[in-house]
């Protein structure tokens, strides 16, 4: 009897063990698992061991007489393992980053932090978008809040060696973009103004060509001009989902590019799946780096990985998205300065999510709305100028202005230039 009642409790210990596991995995595919970082990746305790294992070891084969440096590269490699699973190597990477970072700033100043929520789904929306690689440290640095901030990064980023390397450990999201997979076209494509067909010498449209695809010309006075397929013909006609204008009137021979359509479900997901378990992701909306003064045209894909998340079955926090300014005062020297303001959050309306769910128009429309409430935060958090030597007459006439003793703050300094920047339209034209 005692032996059957230990057995039965046996079988109901590891049947309660198996329908924990699987509400775990359950519950991480649905999104609704805390994210686990550091040490919560295992028990503390599971490692303890091999610390004392590895001083174990170099005490006994010191005291038997073996050289110090066998000792301590036995113990050493408990250490290490011991390092491996209890370290957080996320941690450890942006130390490292960071270091970098403080050295060649000299100023590195921060405004907004209490606009930061310490927990729940967060999408920061970063700009103006200079520098592929330290814009996102210096989002990661100033807000320290946030260590679970994952940014959207280029797959070509990360297929780069020690970079990719690095964006992995600071647990980044890969995102093909499609201008990185441009391979060039066999032949040569025949254009003409208000045709909604192209056709081409030696192409192989049939094999190069896929419905939804761009041919982008790559030279010749045409250069840049973009098409979209509609339907391959055949391997030298194709039709065309609009009619391409131009002023030339004659038919155009050009070499070209084929841009691939890609299906970002996937990357949407990925999203989807760390908002809805409380995690953030920074993203840089204008879609690529530049050195203009103005702001890009935001990408639609930042309002649906808001609105995608809470469409279906989410009974979690709203998500909020905080616009970030990344502003540099002469960021390309070194010892130069950096200001990172951060603005008021940006929750979408439950009138958006609705809308959202209904597709169609009404989808277009909410997204619509929710993203030109984000460029209008995005604005409220940078500065912006016609051109580089406009941007420096803000900052001399902010020097000039300013007439008290003390120094101005990193605030009063960005306050103060956006203020003429915001007041030039009205009086550029004045004499």
């Amino acid at each position: 009897y005692w032996r059957r009642d230990s057995q039965n409790q046996r079988m109901d210990k590891s049947d309660e063990k198996k329908l924990s596991r699987r509400r775990s995995s359950a519950a991480v595919l649905e999104g609704s698992a805390p994210i686990k970082r550091g040490r919560d990746r295992i028990p503390v305790g599971a490692g303890i061991w091999l610390l004392w294992v590895g001083v174990g070891a170099n005490a006994t084969l010191s005291s038997l007489g073996y050289h110090w440096i066998i000792a301590q590269s036995i113990s050493c490699i408990f250490f290490f393992i011991w390092g491996i699973y209890n370290v957080d190597l996320s941690a450890v990477v942006r130390r490292f980053l960071f270091a970098f970072v403080e050295i060649f700033f000299r100023d590195f100043d921060v405004a907004g932090l209490t606009n930061v929520p310490t927990e729940g789904p967060v999408i920061f929306a970063c700009a103006p978008h200079n520098n592929q690689f330290v814009d996102g440290l210096c989002v990661l640095k100033g807000i320290p809040a946030r260590s679970d901030i994952g940014f959207l990064v280029a797959g070509s980023s990360m297929r780069r060696q020690v970079v990719g390397d690095l964006a992995k450990a600071i647990n980044s999201i890969p995102v093909e973009r499609p201008q990185d997979l441009a391979v060039k076209g066999e032949g040569k494509v025949i254009l003409t103004s208000g045709a909604a067909k192209v056709s081409g010498v030696g192409t192989k449209f049939s094999s190069q060509l896929k419905r939804k695809c761009i041919i982008k010309v790559s030279a010749g006075p045409l250069k840049g001009v973009q098409v979209k397929i509609d339907k391959v013909l055949s391997d030298t006609e194709a039709t065309l989902l609009k009619p391409v204008t131009f002023e030339e009137k004659s038919p155009v021979t050009a070499v070209y590019k084929v841009i691939p359509h890609l299906d970002h479900s996937r990357v949407f997901r990925s999203v989807y799946r760390r908002l809805r378990k409380g995690g953030a992701v920074g993203i840089f909306p204008e879609g690529g780096s530049h050195d203009r003064t103005e702001l890009l045209p935001l990408k639609v894909g930042i309002t649906i990985m808001a609105l995608g998340a809470m469409e279906e079955n989410y009974n979690g926090p709203p998500v909020k998205i905080l616009p970030v300014g990344i502003n540099y005062f002469k960021g390309h020297q070194f010892r130069s300065r950096v200001f990172i303001d951060i603005g008021s959050p940006i929750v979408p309306s439950e009138a958006m999510i609705k809308a959202y769910r209904e597709g169609g128009d009404q989808k277009r429309t909410a997204c619509n709305d929710l993203l030109q409430t984000i460029m209008a935060g995005i604005k409220a958090v940078t500065l912006e100028a016609p051109d580089y030597d406009t941007l420096q007459f803000f900052r001399a006439m902010r020097r000039l202005y300013w007439n008290l003793d003390r120094r101005m703050t990193a605030a009063e300094r960005f306050a103060l230039t956006q203020a003429f920047a915001k007041g030039y339209p009205a009086v550029k034209d004045k004499p």
